[in-house]
């Protein structure tokens, strides 16, 4: 008796062959586009990949803060704070305005906060289908 041999199911097509993209044209893989390059967007996500980056954003949708309150609310050294805030300044997502010594931050771009809230569900999705496992 011959047997047969199955291949796995792809459930992740190459996406070189994929024309349908759920993905809004702006935001193009390809690196010769030129609209939004892909290391723009890989920048966006690096300035998200920090606890302490979350929590400062999400702070700053509450109302603006000057650098010696978020210093107070998340318990880290000042250097630190500040070092994550120059993170979050240099993509563009908050900004900053000087009063004598007194720096204020504020939330340059709120709608990086559905975009949170977007990953925030994806991994409560992610862990359920875990826990069916």
């Amino acid at each position: 008796m011959m047997e047969t041999q199955t291949t796995p199911t792809n459930r992740h097509p190459n996406p070189a062959t994929v024309t349908d993209s759920p993905l809004p044209a702006a935001f193009s893989f390809n690196e010769q586009d030129e609209a939004l390059p892909l290391q723009d967007l890989l920048g966006l996500f690096h300035a998200l990949d920090s606890q302490i980056r979350i929590h400062i954003i999400d702070l700053l949708s509450q109302r603006d803060h000057y650098v010696f309150e978020l210093v107070e609310i998340l318990g880290s050294s000042q250097p630190l704070v500040s070092q994550h805030l120059r993170v979050l300044k240099n993509s563009g997502l908050i900004d900053s305005s000087r009063v004598g010594r007194q720096v204020t931050y504020r939330l340059a771009q709120p709608e990086v906060l559905p975009l949170i809230a977007t990953a925030r569900n994806i991994l409560r999705s992610i862990n359920e289908q875990r826990k069916e496992v």
